[in-house]
């Protein structure tokens, strides 16, 4: 997989796959793309702000080779401290969140609160939710596949375009220390083996820990030892079936609970999820969700427009979007990081064209120089 930023269009990128996508592929890309037209606006707002969900389909000929995505926020990316003196620009990924507090202060990060650990780590269980709630499956939650920011306390979760309906075929875990003890190697993924790895996933990032036998016996920090956050993490740890482990929504409340424990000011206003408005809740205020300051309106496709993932609306189309083929550009691999659009393609080679013809341009114009020169001279 090679990712690269679109020429002309700062933070967004395409996602050029190493081989042709299968026809099945195809069907759930066009279905994702189209499926925040249908979400309630609270949803399509954590769309936008936490998730690289595919906007466009990229296509060379009859062949789709890739995927349109937003790049991860820049607040996801720090100056870390490596050796002898140096600092390095890196994006902060959960594998960075997963470790104890000294090795934070060893990299010139400065310690995470246990408060501030609970928000960052919910806002990644409240995407899982998402994703479950849309009858998706993840499948591959890992440390590797969610950003997150020490500003805003947000994660932003990339490889949504894997995404499938209902079952995923078998994912391996990219570290064994993800493999569901109840999920048969060779089987399909479901939403129930999702739960397991964001219940590893978050007990590794609140304790620090990784080993199993220490997440099963080290308690969560002051005061979460014997919350009923604590409670539900090793339950899904430890459950004998995939049924019997709690539910997203389940882990949700109890990760509200522990906030409350741990606020260090007055009690935080509750958070409205898409559970809270499937009971009836209201959604926040819209002008509080259109914190982004990145909007699908943004950019504009040669087909029939991109559509907002805020407004549901059609942008129409304009200047063409241009991606260049790899055969134009060898493109610099960058951090992937959405918003709504077009299930309609972008073309590929449509760039790879324009830039010969400026080329050709560009000789006939030094070439004419040149005559007019020698004429003159």
């Amino acid at each position: 997989m090679i990712v690269y930023e679109i020429a002309g269009y700062p933070g967004w990128l395409v996602k050029r796959y190493r081989a042709q996508a299968s026809a099945e592929s195809i069907d759930a890309l066009r279905r994702l793309i189209d499926l925040p037209g249908a979400m309630h606006p609270d949803e399509r707002a954590l769309v936008d702000n936490s998730m690289a969900w595919p906007v466009s389909r990229v296509v060379d000929g009859s062949q789709t080779v890739g995927v349109v995505v937003a790049k991860a926020p820049d607040t996801c990316y720090v100056d870390m401290a490596v050796s002898g003196g140096r600092t390095r620009r890196v994006a902060l990924v959960m594998d960075h969140l997963a470790n104890p507090a000294e090795q934070h202060v060893r990299w010139g990060l400065q310690e995470l609160s246990v408060h501030n650990r609970l928000t960052i780590v919910r806002s990644v269980v409240e995407v899982g939710n998402l994703i479950e709630n849309m009858g998706l499956v993840y499948g591959d939650w890992s440390y590797s596949n969610a950003f997150w920011s020490r500003r805003s306390l947000s994660t932003f979760v990339i490889d949504v375009d894997s995404c499938r309906f209902g079952l995923r075929p078998w994912v391996e875990a990219r570290s064994g220390a993800f493999s569901d003890p109840l999920l048969p190697e060779g089987q399909p993924v479901t939403a129930l083996h999702d739960r397991y790895r964001l219940a590893l996933l978050s007990l590794r990032c609140l304790t620090g820990s990784r080993g199993m036998a220490e997440l099963t016996e080290v308690p969560l920090p002051e005061p979460l030892q014997d919350s009923a956050l604590a409670r539900a993490l090793r339950a899904s740890l430890t459950a004998q079936s995939v049924t019997s482990r709690p539910s997203l929504p389940e882990l949700l409340r109890a990760f509200d609970e522990a906030l409350e424990l741990t606020c260090p000011g007055p009690a935080p206003r509750p958070r409205r999820t898409s559970q809270h408005l499937a009971s009836g809740g209201n959604p926040d205020d819209e002008a509080a969700m259109a914190d982004s300051d990145r909007t699908a309106a943004d950019i504009e496709t040669n087909v029939v427009g991109w559509r907002s993932v805020r407004t549901g609306e059609i942008v129409p189309a304009g200047r063409a979007l241009e991606t260049e083929s790899t055969a134009a550009r060898t493109p610099e691999p960058v951090a992937n990081g959405t918003q709504g659009a077009s299930s309609e393609p972008v073309s590929a080679g449509a760039t790879g064209g324009r830039i010969a013809i400026s080329i050709a341009i560009v000789i006939v114009v030094i070439i004419l120089i040149a005559l007019i020169i020698g004429y003159f001279g």
